[in-house]
């Protein structure tokens, strides 16, 4: 995870392997005091989505409102990283 101004950047192991797809999920809960948790999960595309994420990283400053993003980085920008069936929903409430 990382931010675009570099104030946030955090990385867990995750074993993607070349010319395989992958469900990505993120989440980011923002507390009453504006700090919060910034979540992550991903786990091979058709298999069943793991209880426990990824990476979890706490963040001071949690935006209210904004855009969500996906950025694919790789190694040098030596390699090319695809997106399928990209959707940006809001959670259910709790």
């Amino acid at each position: 995870m990382s931010s675009n101004v570099e104030a946030l950047k955090v990385s867990a192991p995750c074993p993607i392997q070349p010319d395989k797809w992958y469900t990505l999920k993120t989440r980011v809960d923002r507390l009453p005091e504006g700090n919060g948790i910034v979540r992550a999960k991903v786990w091979p595309r058709g298999e069943p989505e793991p209880t426990g994420w990824t990476i979890e990283v706490p963040h001071a400053d949690v935006h209210q409102s904004g855009a969500a993003g996906i950025f694919g980085f790789t190694p040098q920008s030596r390699f090319e990283a695809y997106l399928d069936n990209l959707s940006i929903t809001p959670d259910a409430p709790r």
